[in-house]
């Protein structure tokens, strides 16, 4: 094992606009504890599809490429695939999990667990199953990034001689400062252009966690000189290239602020978020990490639900954040 991050504590400040009415949604986030970052050297591994396995120790790697549990019958079946051969790699990266397709966790997570490697002098490939590497934004992301890269047939045994195994970097929502500063340095290298833009992100095309009342939101936004997106209509190239002029992003707790990560350090951020979700914190703490400013709004739902329920957003409130956010800006 070698260890490139020592376990370490990260503190994080309040939101701009804090009440202290609001203190135990972000209490229990200022102090967080981020485990040690290390890469792991394995001889002889099996892969198939996004599963890492050897013929007598089938669940051995489970935290490397399961962060959602699978039944240990589909695991187990992957060993009589064995009987129809496989193809052999001589060494190899392996970064990604079960839950890399999702926006927030291939960059938050899997980009930064292959920047571990990226680190070190050596030159063995990234591993990414190929229904990964179908999406866009995993696929132009590591073009960006440059490093080599193998794409697994999802119909295929794969025999790694070598394999490396790069831990998680932080828990899910947490972050390694200096981690996720050099992944978003590496990704807007090529902009330069001064942030100047004020950019609103839409969910109305999301199937859950909406606006009720989004149509009054998007012209308070207007208002204020917001543009208003559907990221989901863009390339990731897009994305990156109006978030990298973006001084300010705000939205709904979503996806979409994710992209706060391609904006220069010292933006300004405003989630709004349910008034009873105190464990949805990521984009509180991922702001913290790349040093911009987070303001919020509560909003309320009828659902008790808080991650996919629907909000209505109190008007007069908007409008006090964006007369604060954008007369900091």
């Amino acid at each position: 094992m070698k260890v490139l991050f020592k376990e370490h504590i990260v503190k994080r400040k309040l939101p701009v606009n804090f009440k202290e009415t609001d203190r135990g949604l972000f209490e229990h986030e200022l102090e967080k504890r981020i485990a040690k970052s290390y890469l792991l050297e394995l001889s002889n591994v099996f892969v198939f599809d996004y599963i890492l396995f050897k013929p007598w120790s089938l669940s051995r790697y489970f935290k490397y490429y399961m962060a959602r549990r699978e039944s240990n019958f589909r695991i187990f079946s992957k060993f009589f695939l064995l009987l129809r051969g496989w193809n052999s790699i001589p060494e190899a990266v392996w970064f990604s999990d079960n839950r890399s397709p999702n926006y927030f966790h291939w960059f938050s997570d899997s980009m930064t667990r292959l920047l571990l490697h990226a680190r070190t002098a050596d030159q063995a490939p990234a591993l990414i199953p190929s229904e990964y590497y179908q999406i866009h934004f995993v696929r132009e992301s590591l073009s960006a990034l440059g490093l080599p890269i193998v794409v697994l047939n999802s119909n295929r045994v794969y025999k790694v001689d070598r394999m490396i195994v790069a831990s998680y970097t932080a828990k899910p929502g947490n972050f390694n400062k200096e981690l996720i500063n050099e992944l978003r340095s590496k990704l807007i290298k090529n902009t330069n252009s001064k942030p100047h833009r004020k950019v609103y992100i839409s969910r109305s095309k999301a199937l859950i966690r909406k606006i009720k009342n989004e149509k009054e939101v998007m012209l308070l936004f207007e208002q204020f000189g917001f543009e208003l997106h559907h990221f989901e209509d863009y390339s990731w190239a897009d994305q990156l290239k109006i978030m990298s002029e973006a001084k300010i992003l705000a939205g709904l707790h979503g996806a979409g602020l994710t992209n706060m990560l391609f904006m220069h350090k010292g933006g300004k951020i405003l989630e709004i978020r349910n008034a009873v979700d105190s464990h949805n914190n990521c984009y509180f703490s991922m702001a913290s990490a790349l040093e911009h400013d987070y303001f919020y709004q509560l909003s309320n739902s009828v659902n008790s639900i808080a991650k996919n329920a629907d909000v209505s957003v109190d008007l007069v409130q908007l409008k006090k954040n964006l007369e604060l956010i954008v007369g900091k800006g």
